[in-house]
């Protein structure tokens, strides 16, 4: 009998054993161990922010910059252009899957998760040539970044006879901000 209750209580403490370790290595709990607070991706109404610039007439032709947070994305820096399609249709899937940006294909831009407001040279361009721009941006933490590098970027570009800047935000949720861009000729 003290043998049988042993072995009960033995089992007992290694499934709570192995309960907690599950708790600890995925999910909410490792969120905040590795964020310092839980993270709640359902917080962006990816819905919401491709129907408002859907139904944004002044502005349907601007190109979108889109930095969906897929830690995929980080490869858009290393992966050569012309291996780049498949990756780039996977990290633009928050505006191309049930919620479509109606956009032309050039005009929708996947940007890296780290960093998304360093752009290429060809996608400063690509700003400097249109009346303005949009950057979607997941993650409330990395707008600010995104917004820095990106006037960074913007810098350079006013040096070239175009003066751009950042006109405005919109938030989506928490964790979704839409950036608005302007050019305009020096």
């Amino acid at each position: 009998m003290k043998l049988a209750l042993s072995a009960a209580v033995l089992l007992a403490a290694a499934a709570m054993l192995v309960v907690a370790v599950a708790l600890f290595t995925t999910g909410p709990a490792l969120d905040f161990w590795n964020h310092g607070r839980f993270v709640h991706h359902g917080n962006e109404d990816w819905r919401s922010a491709v129907r408002f610039l859907n139904e944004t007439q002044e502005c349907r032709r601007w190109p979108v910059f889109v930095a969906s947070g897929l830690i995929e994305a980080d490869a858009l820096r290393t992966v050569p252009d012309d291996d780049r399609t498949a990756l780039s249709e996977y990290c633009l899937l928050p505006v191309s899957g049930i919620y479509r940006l109606h956009r032309e294909g050039r005009d929708v831009i996947p940007l890296p998760a780290t960093r998304p407001g360093r752009m290429t040279e060809g996608q400063l361009e690509l700003i400097a040539d249109r009346p303005g721009c949009w950057l979607l941006i997941r993650g409330p933490e990395t707008v600010a970044a995104a917004t820095r590098d990106l006037k960074e970027g913007l810098d350079r570009l006013d040096r070239e006879n175009v003066a751009c800047r950042v006109v405005g935000h919109k938030s989506f949720g928490p964790g979704l901000t839409l950036v608005r861009i302007s050019t305009d000729p020096k």
